[in-house]
């Protein structure tokens, strides 16, 4: 059998993953090796390995990188370094033929260099995608390059990789795990969902969730704090915010959030749902607000309206649903004021982009060729020009 270690390091990468380790978990040809690290083993940001167990994952290897430490100045860096020696000595231990990772977080540098120096076939979820007011971006692009096989969202996304040097035969475009899991879930009825959370069920729900923009001119407090007193106009509304990611800034971030919920009894803060009942809170909630990735892919299945806030998520494929305003007060309370007021009108034909079809069977189905484990050489591919 061909074993896959497929790396989980947030709750949110994990929700997302969740149909594609199902699947191999089931597969007569893969063996899963489940990695939990990163933000699942922290206390601070809701120690979400309690969310694996509960899905019946009880199988599994903890790499503890040290990411609550309290060098939040330069943590990352620190973070990496951790990271480094304890997944290379996991992987010797255990030996995968192929090792599997989503996205574009710092968490997951360590892991990706550490296979790359070990000679072990490396396969990317969701890169050739663009963040510009992201440190993910520079991280993406990077693993792009250290992995060997690649499952973009999007076909734009699969030129783009294509376009970094990438050989057209080992990059498969297969849409996002995150609508495929939305397809596959049983939503509550809206009454349940708000009772369950203590909300309203008479009042609009505003849905937000702000992560540090690591490319910014502000620091995070001072993004927080103008987003914090934007919203207070809403008082006729439930406002419900989640967690914050493990950026530099993060843990500030849901500080503040919860200095302000404690005054106000239609603000609330819950650090981490948990992937059933954020979408079933996503698929409620009047607007989503913020700057995460969520609002960009998965919301648009919803056809819920988003207001993306600044340029965290700037170059990424956006719906129609989505409403990009600047970080400035005036404009973020315009912009949700007239939604609320409004509605927002979408085409008819209004398809979310990241939709593809069981994109965890196709990469299964690609994972279990037995030529995808032992591709080793990479060689950049021109693109039409001779050097």
């Amino acid at each position: 059998m061909i074993k896959i270690a497929v790396i989980t390091t947030s709750r949110s990468d994990y929700g997302i993953l969740s149909p594609l380790l199902r699947k191999i978990d089931t597969s007569d040809l893969l063996n899963l090796e489940l990695i939990v690290s990163g933000s699942h083993l922290s206390e601070n940001l809701g120690y979400t390995l309690e969310e694996i167990k509960k899905d019946g994952f009880n199988n599994y290897h903890l790499v503890d990188i040290d990411i609550d430490m309290n060098n939040e100045k330069f943590k990352e860096a620190d973070i990496i370094g951790v990271g480094l020696n304890k997944f290379s000595q996991l992987f010797k231990a255990t030996e995968p033929n192929i090792v599997v990772v989503l996205g574009d977080r710092y968490e997951l540098f360590s892991a990706v260099l550490s296979a790359f120096f070990l000679k072990i076939t490396l396969a990317h979820i969701h890169g050739g995608e663009k963040t510009v007011g992201a440190l993910d971006d520079s991280i993406r692009h990077a693993i792009t390059k250290l992995s060997h096989i690649h499952f973009p969202a999007t076909e734009i996304y699969k030129k783009r990789i294509i376009q970094l040097g990438e050989n057209a035969n080992n990059v498969f475009n297969v849409g996002s795990l995150s609508v495929e899991n939305i397809k596959n879930s049983k939503f509550l009825d809206r009454n349940e969902i708000f009772k369950r959370l203590g909300l309203d069920s008479k009042r609009k729900l505003l849905l937000v969730t702000y992560h540090p923009t690591t490319l910014g001119k502000h620091n995070a407090n001072q993004e927080i704090e103008l987003l914090l007193h934007s919203l207070k106009q809403f008082k006729f509304a439930n406002i419900l915010f989640t967690g914050s990611n493990a950026d530099t800034g993060g843990i500030e971030i849901n500080k503040k959030i919860q200095e302000y919920t404690k005054k106000r009894n239609n603000w609330f803060f819950n650090i981490s749902l948990g992937q059933k009942l954020f979408l079933n809170i996503l698929k409620y909630c009047d607007v989503f607000i913020g700057n995460s990735s969520s609002g960009i892919i998965e919301a648009p299945s919803f056809k819920i309206p988003v207001v993306n806030i600044g340029n965290r998520q700037e170059g990424r494929v956006f719906a129609e649903n989505i409403i990009s305003v600047p970080l400035k007060k005036s404009l973020i309370v315009e912009t949700i004021q007239n939604i609320l007021n409004n509605g927002l009108e979408l085409p008819k034909k209004f398809k979310n982009p990241y939709d593809g079809t069981i994109t965890s069977d196709k990469i299964v189905e690609i994972l279990s060729l037995s030529e995808t484990a032992t591709i080793k050489t990479k060689n950049f591919v021109d693109l039409g020009f001779k050097i």
